[in-house]
């Protein structure tokens, strides 16, 4: 049989998973993160090296077995120079050989686990939205990170309630609801005594993450009823509406006509508050500008399995003998319209 492999790499935690011929997982195994850009090539394959041994132990195969397909999503791979250079530092690291090797970006697999091409929307910290085409070349929008986008993330609707809290406290500006259940949680989450002391956070000790984890407290607070938190909810879900509104304008009527709907794959805690976005993601959904198309059905799915899935499909269909993907336990679906 065939040694195919697959390797999900965050910034948080790498996964690596062995499919049999079925395309069934045998092997799974987690390990340290593997962002290239803040370990550099060749700690990147050392590391990646190290999670293959342990995949292979848990499967039960030699840990010296040579690998026939190799699949490899990791995030800050964005230049076709990162993917090659990753490539030759996993075939130079891995001696018993590789014989066929695919490195791509983490939004590639964690698009191919759920379906063969779409749009996968990311709202986690930060948030980034692509439309990948069967041939795996894409579309993106958003993706520029906490000063130039980030919009509808986890950081980005904390930092929008910060600033309007700001403004409120001035008198510059006043809240259109109250937010005075918003600065509290603020105040007690950072353990600071006025709103004012939030600038060595912002200045000196800057911790987008930090700033980020804050959403599920605001969270219950929508759901508590607390309508300047519910508005945050809502203008984050219209913000990434829109993102889904802007890539439908380039997807193949393939994708569009599918009998699902339009297949969106949602990655990141934020989309754990789906009830609070709903009403903003389907109104940024709606025609807004001249170039904007009707969506008519639009298909919300959640991933159960590592995306190292699809990373291992992609890399066996460079074999004679690709696996059929089982989509039928890889996702589940939470809103269709």
């Amino acid at each position: 049989m065939d040694l195919v492999i697959g390797v999900e790499g965050g910034t948080t935690a790498t996964k690596a998973i062995i499919l049999d011929k079925s395309g069934h997982i045998i092997s799974y195994v987690v390990g340290p993160h593997t962002n290239i850009n803040l370990l550099g090539v060749v700690e990147l394959s050392r590391r990646i090296q190290e999670l293959l041994i342990d995949c292979l132990k848990i499967g039960k195969l030699p840990i010296d077995s040579r690998i026939n397909y190799l699949g490899l999503s990791l995030s800050g791979i964005d230049t076709v120079d990162l993917e090659v250079s990753c490539r030759d530092a996993m075939k130079e690291t891995w001696k018993p050989g590789i014989d066929h090797i695919f490195v791509c970006n983490d939004t590639v697999g964690a698009l191919r686990t759920a379906a063969d091409a779409g749009i996968i929307l990311i709202s986690g910290t930060g948030s980034n939205c692509r439309l990948i085409h069967k041939d795996l070349s894409f579309d993106c929008v958003g993706g520029w990170g906490h000063l130039l986008g980030d919009e509808g993330s986890a950081f980005n609707m904390i930092h929008v309630g910060i600033k309007r809290a700001i403004d409120d406290e001035e008198g510059r500006i006043p809240s259109s609801a109250p937010c005075d259940v918003f600065k509290s949680i603020v105040l007690n989450y950072f353990k600071i005594p006025s709103i004012y002391d939030l600038i060595p956070m912002y200045y000196l000790n800057f911790d987008k993450a930090r700033i980020a984890n804050m959403c599920p407290l605001i969270a219950k607070a929508a759901e508590s009823g607390d309508q300047f938190s519910v508005d945050l909810f809502y203008e984050a879900g219209f913000k990434l509406g829109r993102m889904v509104a802007t890539m439908a304008r380039k997807c193949e009527k393939s994708i569009l006509e599918k009998p699902e709907g339009l297949s969106v794959v949602c990655v990141g805690g934020v989309w754990n508050s789906w009830s609070l976005l709903k009403s903003g993601f389907l109104d940024g959904l709606k025609p807004k500008y001249d170039n904007d198309i009707t969506i008519n059905k639009v298909c919300l799915k959640k991933l159960k399995v590592t995306a190292a899935y699809g990373t291992a499909i992609i890399a066996s269909e460079l074999g004679n003998s690709p696996i059929i993907p089982d989509y039928s336990s890889t996702f589940s679906v939470f809103y269709q319209s």
